[in-house]
């Protein structure tokens, strides 16, 4: 806490300035890229395996019954969004400009607390200016800027996924439960599993009821959407 009141204004001034930037970035782009641009990008067809769900059809029957080495646009991510996608059409927003005018404030506000997330952890201890680098990287990188033009999911998945690491030693449930939330978007939160587990080391008798409470988390969160 004590780096924390230590932070110099300049590195909160040009926090405060990366924030706004990134904020215009996302008008930017939602303004530069016609809505139809989009529908050859995943996040349409996952707003149309909702209209499948709405629909009474299994999202993933095409997958099962099609042809996997070719790229038809299968069903492969775990149904947390098709669901979302689904529970927006019941509510009356039906077509895809409906889904993607909720969707974008959502990947912004996502991107926003995860960059704010990775940044205290920096200043947490100590390290101002590397945490403005990393900070600028995640904000204004390539990477987010292609996630922003295509409104891919990586985003929400990636928020859920720092959430848990950062309640991993302090609420396992909490982290469990976030963990599952981000699988359940995206997959590629998978690739920390074997750190989790050897954070919590299992072969030591205290760690693994933390480890089980994660478990249990995990599985409260994951097993009634996925």
């Amino acid at each position: 806490m004590e780096n924390l009141k230590k932070v110099p204004l300049s590195i909160t001034y040009a926090f405060a300035f990366l924030l706004l930037l990134t904020v215009i970035l996302h008008f930017w782009w939602w303004y530069a890229i016609p809505l139809k641009s989009l529908s050859g990008e995943d996040i349409y067809y996952a707003w149309r395996e909702g209209t499948n769900i709405v629909d009474g059809l299994n999202p993933y029957a095409r997958t099962l019954l099609g042809n996997l080495r070719d790229n038809d646009k299968y069903s492969t991510y775990l149904p947390f969004v098709y669901y979302f996608s689904a529970l927006l059409q019941k509510l009356g927003f039906t077509t895809f400009r409906d889904f993607i005018y909720i969707w974008r404030p959502l990947s912004l506000i996502a991107h926003l607390i995860t960059g704010i997330s990775i940044f205290y952890l920096y200043i947490k201890k100590g390290f101002y200016y590397l945490g403005l680098i990393i900070l600028s990287i995640f904000f204004l990188g390539r990477w987010s800027s292609y996630i922003i033009m295509t409104q891919h999911l990586e985003f929400l998945a990636v928020l859920f996924l720092i959430g848990s690491l950062l309640y991993l030693d302090r609420r396992p449930l909490i982290a469990g439960i976030l963990f599952g939330g981000s699988i359940c978007i995206k997959h590629l939160g998978i690739i920390f599993l074997p750190l989790i587990v050897i954070n919590f080391g299992l072969f030591k008798k205290e760690n693994f009821l933390n480890f089980k409470n994660y478990l249990v988390g995990f599985l409260i969160y994951s097993l009634p959407i996925c």
